[in-house]
């Protein structure tokens, strides 16, 4: 059984082609000795045993190209080497052992070396070896003797063909293997070179990988740092209640974490044809705010485009974009990026951003402006939301104090007030006209008086609203207030305030309830008529009835 080969050179392009050659000469050579021989061997046994030593050499070339058609390396190189040392050991059977024609065994040992390397080249060389001693001895002992009488005179002609023919031979074998040599020296240094070009493009391609990672992960620390900015402005403008002071702080922290040379908003009118400049953190900014800057809708500037199309635009090179503004307030400006500040649908402002360097914003910078851009939206309509609440709030208190004021003008105008005195409790006729109660009345705050007639002055407060004056005066001349007597006061003040605010919804709870029986009532007597006369009649006596003194009168109407 034939080893599998294991060595590069069994399997590699230039063994097979090496093989390939060693098969064409011999065929080629095994073909021309028949041509020139085949004549003589009818006439020659030993000639006839050459011509058949060249068919066997034939045959097995042929054999051996069979194989290699097929792809089967291994076996058209044992079946050539081993076949060729056959047929050199039939033709030193021949002509006997000692014959110079053993010299031939050179050529298949040789090659198989060359081809098969150390492993199988050893394997001929041992067939090779083995097939001439077993010659050697069988002849020798007379057990195998030569099939050809010997002819010393044609013999040693042959002989010297033989040996020519041989020494040809490995000519021709060593002319193959320098060959094989210097193609197998052109594919190394073809196979280094092309390692070293594969090995400085892998380095170029990891350099440029590398680089790219480098500014990957930069781009992402660039990101994070840029969210975490985000997310540190929102939480401070999330926070803000006025809408001015809002925006001031958006454009301050901007500036300030970013590092952007101008940071600006812009918030649309309510006409909306006008971007109004409101907040700026940059000298060129508070100019532009003194003047009060603004921009139309759709002008030719990148604020009025974003703030008429809803979308994003940066001009990494002001000069060439076309709707660039050149504002005077801000020369140094060199790139520019606005984004729109929607709420639901609705374009209400545009954060504009300026730098000082070409180039400086990309796809990144503009989605991170434009979560910031829908934080400032969201807190701005909170802050509109607050500032609205609180106006409605403010009107609403205004009303309602105008609403207490009014009714306790008139409870005063039935109960003016009460005086204790030595003499007794007694209504309150007149006002007190007296500073402090004044002073007390108009302030809404307690007035303690120590020189002259000692007195206090305490505030009676309902809903923070003053309705009355409790005033406390001493008779001797001496007296002190201390704390306690203020506090004392004051409590007592508040609990008449909240007493007197509890009666006086009663007494308007109960006079609701009484209008809305007579209501009820009138209501119930109009509708048990059916007459239109008595109709009339009993509206005007039950009106007459309620309002004592008044003069009722209905009257219909009618087209003349």
């Amino acid at each position: 059984m034939m080893p599998e080969a294991s060595t590069v050179a069994s399997s590699s392009p230039l063994g097979e082609s090496f093989l390939r050659k060693l098969v064409r000469s011999q065929n080629i050579g095994a073909g021309v000795l028949f041509v020139i021989l085949g004549s003589g061997a009818l006439l020659d046994r030993r000639m006839l045993a050459v011509t058949g030593l060249a068919v066997v050499a034939l045959l097995v070339g042929l054999v051996a190209m069979f194989f290699l058609r097929r792809g089967r390396f291994q076996t058209a190189a044992y079946v050539f080497f081993l076949g060729t040392s056959l047929a050199i050991s039939i033709s030193a059977y021949i002509r006997g052992y000692q014959d110079v024609s053993s010299f031939l065994y050179l050529w298949p040992v040789l090659g198989a070396m060359s081809v098969l390397e150390i492993q199988g080249g050893m394997i001929v060389l041992a067939f090779s070896a083995v097939s001439y001693l077993f010659l050697a001895v069988t002849q020798t002992a007379g057990w195998l003797p030569p099939p050809v009488p010997y002819n010393p005179q044609r013999e040693a002609w042959m002989s010297m063909g033989t040996f020519l023919v041989g020494l040809a031979v490995m000519a021709y074998l060593a002319w193959l293997a320098r060959q094989n040599a210097e193609q197998a020296l052109q594919r190394a240094e073809a196979a280094t070179a092309e390692a070293l070009h594969l090995s400085e493009t892998l380095e170029t391609r990891v350099q440029e990988r590398t680089a790219e990672l480098e500014k990957t992960s930069l781009d992402l620390q660039r990101r994070a740092e840029q969210l975490r900015i985000v997310t540190e402005v929102s939480r401070a403008v999330s926070q803000a209640q006025d809408l001015n002071e809002l925006l001031s702080l958006v454009t301050r922290l901007i500036s300030e974490r970013f590092g952007y040379y101008h940071a600006g908003i812009f918030m649309i009118d309510d006409e909306r044809q006008y971007a109004v400049f409101r907040a700026s953190n940059s000298e060129g900014g508070q100019r532009m705010l003194q003047r009060g800057h603004k921009l139309a809708l759709g002008a030719t500037s990148i604020v009025g485009y974003v703030a008429s199309t809803g979308r994003p635009r940066v001009a990494n090179k002001v000069g060439e974009d076309v709707v660039w503004f050149n504002n005077p307030d801000l020369p140094q400006t060199a790139s520019e990026m606005a984004v729109p500040i929607i709420f639901g649908e609705r374009v209400i402002g545009v954060l504009d951003i300026q730098s000082t360097e070409p180039l400086a914003f990309r796809q990144e910078d503009v989605e991170v402006m434009s979560v910031l851009a829908d934080q400032i939206a969201i807190a701005a309509e909170n802050a509109r939301l607050y500032a609205s609440s609180r106006r409605l709030l403010s009107e609403m208190q205004a009303t309602y104090r105008q609403y207490l004021q009014t009714e306790w003008e008139r409870l005063a105008r039935q109960v003016r007030g009460m005086r204790y005195s030595p003499r007794g409790v007694e209504v309150l006729t007149e006002p007190l006209e007296r500073p402090e109660v004044q002073a007390a009345a108009q302030n809404g705050k307690p007035v303690v008086v120590e020189e002259g007639e000692p007195a206090l002055a305490i505030p009676v407060k309902v809903r923070d609203e003053v309705v009355g004056v409790l005033h406390i005066r001493s008779a001797g001349a001496t007296q002190r207030w201390r704390e306690d007597d203020l506090a004392l006061a004051q409590a007592i003040a508040e609990r008449a305030g909240l007493a007197l605010e509890n009666a006086r919804l009663l007494q308007e709870a109960q006079r609701r309830a009484v209008r809305e029986r007579t209501i009820s009532e009138i209501a119930s007597r109009i509708s048990a008529s059916v007459n239109l006369r008595n109709i009339l009649q009993t509206a005007v006596e039950e009106l007459a009835r309620v309002m004592p003194g008044a003069e009722v009168t209905v009257q219909i109407h009618g087209k003349e």
